[in-house]
């Protein structure tokens, strides 16, 4: 039975909208609503919570706070149940979600009455909602080939440096780079850095990872 529940939302009509739906579905659910990746935090530091929500954009730049609220979430608690919520449901966005410890995504783009069902699905302990993780999976899309490595390589050669400044970046040798950008473009199937960055630089402005990988 979920008793407590914690949202992080910095848009705050949304906040109140999400707030309104679960009081209306259990009237005696203890809710705590914070605005920020350091608030929520600080909380979960010595709080844990039934239920954990939180927006993925609260920077409006990268899922990666949202992320690591969901995993300190986890810490606090194991048994929590975590829900990302965006309005952007890209392949990438849900595997980054899903590799965070999440149980379900929630995607702001619904109607009304989807929203209602999404939460009275939620507070009543399903576990396949139908509105979570959207049908794409993981091996659909070229970037889940790559890895945490790889992955580093790319942000930076999509903002146009050269192999030598990722080098000096990363502190890896020249020659290290240009092994690994033969090996993205390998395997996404590009012909050159200057077509994967025209492909997947959108694409991988929603991908985190742990930066001790």
């Amino acid at each position: 039975m979920v008793r407590t529940c914690l949202i992080v939302e910095d848009h705050q009509l949304f906040a109140r909208g999400v707030i309104g739906t679960l009081c209306a579905i259990s009237p005696s659910l203890k809710i705590t609503s914070l605005t920020n990746e350091s608030s929520a935090l600080a909380t979960l530091e010595h709080c844990a919570f039934d239920l954990v929500i939180t927006d993925l954009y609260l920077d409006s730049v990268s899922t990666a706070g949202g992320q690591r609220i969901i995993r300190q979430a986890k810490r606090s608690n194991p048994a929590s149940v975590c829900v990302g919520m965006s309005a952007d449901a890209s392949p990438l966005l849900i595997r980054s979600l899903r590799d965070s410890g999440a149980d379900h995504f929630f995607h702001k783009v619904i109607s009304e009455d989807q929203f209602f069902e999404f939460f009275d699905l939620l507070l009543s302990g399903a576990r396949s909602l139908q509105f979570a993780y959207p049908a794409q999976h993981d091996g659909e899309h070229p970037l889940d080939l790559l890895t945490v490595a790889e992955l580093r390589v790319s942000k930076l050669l999509i903002a146009g440096i050269s192999n030598k400044e990722i080098a000096g970046s990363l502190a890896l040798a020249e020659n290290t780079i240009k092994k690994y950008v033969h090996s993205i473009c390998q395997k996404t199937t590009c012909v050159s850095r200057t077509e994967f960055t025209s492909k997947f630089s959108a694409d991988l402005k929603h991908i985190t990872y742990d930066q001790d990988e």
